[in-house]
């Protein structure tokens, strides 16, 4: 195939158009994304608490997926206040939901903190990924951290869990 100057004006074009349209479809959507690089519990007493702030002066719309050590998505009892997965304070949380009991969906307010604790049971440890979406064209809306704790008796220790590294997204 030979290439003309019209043909690669041509591609140029398309090219542009192209990335108008899918910014274009972008444009009223925020989004980001983080990993939890690790969570903990047991029996024995190891809880781990997420902590998400909303940064922002509107609504943010949060979903997390957990997986278990052995790579499936952990399941839960589609409630925020029982189960391994539990929200608080729960006067802050809206529209809660485990999809099938997987996925955990909820809404976070304006400047609003609120805790993602996964509860005392059977051992496991895994990984998670938390997604935000709002109206309008933020870059950042979030802040996160955990921390794994342990009391039993006598002994009790934490630890820190980073997420994004200590920065918002």
């Amino acid at each position: 195939i030979f290439y003309t100057k019209e043909s690669k004006s041509m591609k140029y074009f398309i090219t542009l158009l192209l990335s108008t349209a899918l910014l274009s479809f972008n444009a009223n959507a925020a989004q980001g994304r983080a990993a939890i690089p690790n969570f903990v519990i047991d029996s024995s007493g190891f809880w781990t608490y997420i902590y998400l702030s909303n940064i922002t002066d509107k609504d943010i719309e949060v979903e997390v997926d957990l997986y278990n050590m052995d790579g499936t998505m952990m399941q839960d009892n589609n409630s925020a206040t029982s189960g391994n997965v539990r929200l608080g304070p729960q006067a802050l949380i809206n529209n809660y939901t485990e999809n099938g009991g997987n996925t955990a969906s909820f809404t976070i307010g304006a400047h609003q903190t609120v805790s993602f604790q996964l509860a005392p049971g059977t051992y496991n440890q895994g990984h998670g990924f938390i997604r935000w979406k709002q109206e309008g064209t933020r870059r950042k809306a979030m802040l996160a951290h955990g921390r794994v704790y342990r009391g039993q008796s006598s002994r009790e220790f934490a630890w820190s869990i980073s997420i994004n590294g200590g920065k918002t997204f």
